[in-house]
């Protein structure tokens, strides 16, 4: 997409929020659902619409960063995932190895989940290319805080709501943005809550 094109799309995004009024809250939420860009808008501008749409979900992100701190983002993405789970819960996605699955079929991802033992499980996608849905492209400056501010909070609110017998923890083994390759990898520790005991 050449700079016009690309100024044009932003236009279109722009005239949409203002005219909706939304206050920075609602704002950072809109756009961590990516509910922000109407995505018509953008096809008349590019071929990959949703790849821009993401990049543009990324630069307002790192707005809400630079303005709100990295509680902001992070405050948000536990509370997002939370709301996603419960939706998944009431289409019966009850295990989290489906609603991992699912979850990252959305976004174009084939997941392999492997379950070491019954506290830990390794969860293994893989991206048509070397672009992560979250952070974009290569970038190891800003991993760790995309990795602590947005993905791991989300998928600890998520999996909280499909499975509430447990206390989720991720430990993040390889990442697009550090890597330059197709694979997001992490693993998960489950320590059963104590009521549950």
């Amino acid at each position: 997409m050449d700079n016009e094109k690309k100024s044009d799309a932003i236009n279109v995004a722009a005239y949409y929020i203002a005219q909706k009024g939304y206050s920075y809250e609602e704002l950072c939420w809109k756009l961590a659902v990516k509910e922000l860009i109407p995505e018509k808008a953008l096809e008349v501008f590019t071929e990959d619409a949703s790849e821009d749409a993401l990049k543009f979900f990324h630069t307002w992100i790192s707005q809400c960063i630079d303005v709100g701190g990295a509680n902001l983002p992070k405050t948000i993405s536990t509370l997002l995932g939370s709301k996603l789970g419960k939706i998944y819960k009431s289409m019966g996605v009850d295990t989290i190895e489906q609603a991992l699955v699912k979850s990252y079929e959305v976004l174009k991802g084939k997941t392999e989940i492997i379950k070491k033992d019954e506290k830990t499980i390794e969860v293994k996608t893989e991206y048509l290319r070397e672009f992560c849905p979250i952070g974009g492209h290569y970038a190891p400056k800003k991993a760790q805080l995309i990795q602590k501010s947005i993905c791991t909070p989300f998928t600890i609110g998520f999996l909280s709501e499909i499975d509430t017998r447990f206390k989720f923890e991720g430990e993040i083994n390889e990442c697009i943005l550090t890597s330059n390759k197709r694979i997001c990898f992490y693993t998960l520790h489950l320590e059963e809550k104590e009521n549950n005991k």
